[in-house]
């Protein structure tokens, strides 16, 4: 048997996959302490305590709190990391730039103006300096009258410059002059950030927060003290968008004064000509453009890897600890600047896991292929980008990086309002599990209640009504993590990060496009960025990095690449891989002779097929929300199924090489039987179910009972009963109706306002009670533990409602016990949870015992 299978059925999975945000506001020692009980009761046994929302970050309360967390976490054999900054995000180096603004971030912004000529002997005005600023390039520019485009003839007129005129000879024709400007300017609330482009400002993270928290709690790093969670980073010189590109009008360039001839090297050009070019980061300017654009974000993103992600990382692990983090991905804002960082994977090779989160209703269990509404930018995410990009991105980087040890992390959980309950928790945790997510940091712990700060809050100091089965979530993520690590991912096909082809500002098509074809098709991929490509080998047909092999290499088709990469692609290819691009082919690809290397969109699966990727499905081929994620350790091989349809089941025959196998539900912890037939495994899935595939043999005494957890399809003896329907109210439970049916109590005229455990009580009179196996309650708003005859039957979050408990009835008079939990959106009515629906409250049915 597999020892992480073993590990799981034993109880005795680490605790390391899981480690909650623990929110600081200076509480007394005594609320601290409640809430670590509450963490540990949670069977959580690792917490990053955040620093954000606590006044006296780095001075003597602070201290006097984080030695008193260590101690306890110590006491507890509990693990501490430690959320890196004073403010949100991460960067501000507690304030340390505002004391050396010698290390501010520098940008470039833009004027310009536009002359006809000829004109002899003329002034254009350059008065447009403000304190601190310098020009680092003036030039002109002509127009095409025909057209918004440039010619290719260029003037620098900076030598031209002098008391605060440039002189210019205008030639025949329309010019536009433009004034590239070296400023300190930046986005409101970023005054006081660290410069990405600057190692020296960079390690104002280090002076001002690493080392100092070294200096005091050394006895701590490498045991009680795990590492410390950096926090979305970013260039900051645009905000309240997404789409921080260059060729945005009027927007900062983040800047250095050693990039002019670095950019220069790049594109074999003197530093006079390329400063010349630096008008393309805004508009475009002709041939060249792309190349600038791509040259210089290949370098800024370069820059953010070395200045910001290595350094920090490299700290950690010389002080025996880890660093871990993410950046803004939001809507590929991953691979820009602004609230981005360039470039995911760049942005965090450094770390010793990948990272990513999921919050603010980025994920709506139910929507798959349309944006829906959301308290984001812009109001809008894209279920394309949120559901099936990122979450491989995160994972990718984890399957490919040497350092990660196939460690994906996800921030989860937090600010979708007081309407996120369990349910809807772990359908987002299901579809981070089933793209290869196998590390949580949910959001979060708040010491404080009432708190509006971005709820859930877990326990909310003991006001959270679902919290009691909150730990059975916990232990549910564990196992799965736990099964999911220390192997290889088994993808049949690579697609290339499309970072280059958007920095070039051509045509291109979004990853999402392929990611969400891929996954409704049963293809599992990776995504492997340009860096990692030219580490690539071919073998026996196949691509190889690092651990992972991929038989097929998907190119999201685009306007531009590298010329380096293009050549790459092609060795790949003429070494026997398959590689095609989706869509266009770049105009400067050496097309190879005799070899098909472009396929439409429209075409794709079906020549994934004829390259010979197993399809897995044995019905016909067709989008389907049906995902399939394969994982090997050693001889085990794991698949992991996830039927993302919310409304109906799914039923069917998966082709797989292995023949024998079991099936493990990791919210019971138990084994099941799987049926083969004809080399077929048949799964059956119930709505929004997740099941683990386990490939070998096992012994039968591990296995449970297989009739009955396949179907909900059987007939049963309906149970209409009366209930004594009794309502908790934080000390004991008060009769609130002594005879009720079943109704949704947050109808208009009962309890719309009541959020909390309700009890449902009634006995039944049974016959041929050895003939029913199990009970199933219907519909229950929204989760459930249930007693018959006093002995405890389970607890589920999510449907099927069903309690298996044949070997509890018995002849005659049955005694029922059922306690559900409704929403606390109902009680909180917060501005989160506006964008969600609430569930129906209580024990709707109808129930039933099946045979």
């Amino acid at each position: 048997m597999d020892k992480y299978l073993e590990d799981c059925l034993n109880g005795q999975e680490p605790g390391k996959y899981i480690f909650p945000f623990f929110w600081q506001h200076g509480e007394t020692h005594e609320i601290l302490l409640e809430e670590i009980e509450a963490i540990q009761r949670s069977g959580i046994r690792e917490f990053c305590v955040e620093s954000r929302v606590h006044e006296k970050f780095c001075e003597a309360n602070w201290w006097t709190d984080m030695e008193f967390i260590l101690k306890e976490a110590g006491k507890r054999n509990m693990r501490v990391w430690l959320l890196d900054d004073k403010k949100f995000p991460t960067g501000y180096a507690n304030g340390w730039i505002h004391k050396h603004p010698e290390l501010k971030k520098v940008s470039l912004r833009l004027e310009y103006m536009d002359v006809p000529g000829p004109l002899e002997g003329c002034a254009l005005l350059a008065n447009r300096l403000k304190a601190g600023e310098s020009y680092v390039s003036i030039s002109a520019w002509r127009r095409n009258e025909e057209a918004e485009v440039f010619f290719t003839q260029q003037i620098d007129l900076l030598q031209s410059f002098n008391r605060g005129l440039v002189y210019f000879d205008v030639p025949p024709g329309i010019w536009r002059v433009f004034f590239v400007i070296r400023t300190y300017d930046t986005v409101p609330g970023k005054e006081d950030y660290i410069d990405l482009l600057s190692e020296e400002s960079c390690k104002a993270m280090i002076e001002s927060i690493y080392e100092p928290h070294y200096v005091r709690f050394k006895k701590y790093f490498g045991n009680v003290f795990a590492g410390f969670f950096f926090d979305e980073p970013g260039f900051g010189n645009d905000d309240q968008t997404y789409y921080s590109k260059l060729g945005k009008a009027n927007m900062l360039i983040p800047w250095n004064d050693d990039l002019l001839p670095i950019l220069g090297s790049r594109l074999d050009m003197e530093t006079v000509s390329i400063r010349g070019l630096l008008p393309a980061l805004w508009q475009d300017i002709g041939e060249k453009t792309p190349w600038i654009r791509m040259a210089y974000m290949d370098i800024v993103s370069k820059r953010v890897r070395h200045n910001f992600s290595e350094l920090l990382g490299n700290w950690c692990r010389e002080h025996g600890v880890m660093s871990v983090g993410h950046l803004i991905e939001d809507m590929n804002a991953h691979m820009r600047l602004g609230y981005g960082a360039a470039h995911y994977f760049r942005g965090l090779d450094g770390q010793d896991m990948a990272g990513m989160d999921i919050v603010l209703g980025q994920i709506y269990p139910g929507i798959h292929k349309i944006p829906y509404a959301a308290p984001v930018i812009e109001d809008m995410v894209d279920p394309l980008f949120f559901t099936y990009t990122l979450p491989k991105l995160a994972a990718s980087h984890a399957h490919f990086s040497k350092r990660k040890k196939g460690r994906a992390m996800c921030e989860i959980f937090g600010a979708f309002g007081w309407a996120e309950g369990l349910p809807m928790m772990k359908q987002i945790a299901d579809e981070m599990l089933v793209s290869g997510i196998n590390y949580f940091v949910p959001h979060a712990f708040s010491p404080k209640y009432p708190d509006p700060d971005c709820p859930p809050h877990f326990f909310a100091r003991g006001n959270q009504p679902q919290f009691p089965l909150f730990g059975r979530l916990i232990s549910y993520m564990r196992r799965c993590c736990h099964l999911l690590s220390d192997g290889i991912h088994q993808a049949p096909v690579a697609i290339l990060y499309h970072a280059e082809a958007e920095w070039a500002g051509g045509e291109y098509l979004p990853l999402e496009k392929l990611t969400g074809k891929l996954a409704w098709n049963q293809v599992d991929f990776d995504i492997l960025p340009e860096d990692e490509l030219y580490g690539a080998i071919c073998c026996d047909g196949g691509i190889r990095v690092y651990q992972e092999t991929y038989r097929v290499l998907l190119v999201p088709g685009c306007e531009y690449l590298p010329e380096k990469l293009l050549d790459k692609i092609n060795c790949l290819a003429e070494d026997g891989a398959t590689v095609y691009f989706v869509g266009r082919v770049p105009d400067i690809y050496k097309k190879p002779e005799g070899r098909r290397y472009s396929i439409s969109y429209e075409e794709l699966i079906k020549t994934l097929y004829s390259a010979g990727i197993v399809k897995l499905l044995s019905g016909p081929i067709s989008d389907t929300l049906l995902r399939i994620y394969h994982y090997r350790r050693m001889n085990t091989h794991f698949f992991v199924f996830l039927n993302e349809d919310r409304n109906r089941e799914w039923s069917g025959d998966v082709r797989i090489q292995e023949e024998k196998g079991v099936f493990y539900d990791p919210w019971d912890n138990k084994l099941y039987c799987a049926e083969f037939a004809n080399g077929l495994l048949h799964l059956h899935l119930f709505p929004g179910e997740l099941k683990i595939f386990l490939s070998g043999d096992y012994e039968s005494g591990l296995l449970e009972k297989s009739d009955g957890f396949f179907s909900d399809k059987t007939e049963g003896l309906q149970l209409d009963l009366k209930y004594q329907v009794s309502l908790w109210d934080n000390t004991r439970f008060s009769l609130y109706n002594g005879k009720m049916g079943l109704v949704n109590l947050s109808n208009p005229e009962l309890l719309p306002e009541f959020s909390g455990r309700i009890r449902y009580e009634a006995s039944f009179w049974l016959t041929n009670a050895s003939d029913y196996r199990c009970i199933d309650l219907g519909r229950v708003g929204e989760i459930v533990e249930i007693w018959v005859n006093d002995i405890y039957c389970g607890a589920k979050i999510v449907p099927p409602y069903f309690f298996f408990i044949d070997e509890i009835l018995i002849e005659g008079w049955n005694k029922l016990r059922i306690e559900v939990v409704n929403n606390l959106g109902y009680k909180e009515r917060d501005s989160l949870s506006r964008y969600f629906p609430l569930s129906p409250s209580g024990l709707l049915g109808p129930l039933k015992l099946k045979k």
